[in-house]
């Protein structure tokens, strides 16, 4: 099994791309992608003060490998790469969070619970 750690990932400017083979889970490994886009530097400076002040107000200081993450937008899938390549996935991240955002407003403003359904008669 390897690791993957982000400081050895960290070298390059804004927009490069890495992607890798994984295995996630908690109980059993399983295979996925890492894909990784490095953010604009005014992004990451933003984080990272953000970082900072969260932790200050915590009597705490953000971790140096935590301050390295924030340089990251990480996205882990499982479709292969043939079908879904990074590029692809940061292109399409922010509709897809816009779909999320949809849906949570759908469940908090409509009363779906409510509606009376019927089942169409199987037999």
């Amino acid at each position: 099994m390897h690791h993957v750690e982000l400081p050895q990932i960290r070298q390059g400017g804004e927009g490069t791309l890495i992607e890798r083979a994984i295995f996630i889970g908690a109980k059993e490994l399983g295979p996925a992608r890492l894909g990784a886009v490095r953010m604009p530097e005014a992004i990451v400076h933003e984080r990272r003060r953000s970082a900072k002040k969260k932790a200050k107000k915590k009597g705490d200081r953000p971790s140096k490998a935590h301050l390295t993450r924030l340089a990251w937008n990480l996205f882990i899938r499982h479709v292969p790469s043939m079908l879904w390549k990074t590029a692809t996935v940061v292109k399409g991240y922010p509709i897809r969070w816009q779909i999320e955002l949809m849906f949570k407003s759908w469940k908090s403003d409509l009363p779906l619970a409510s509606i009376k359904t019927k089942k169409a008669d199987t037999t």
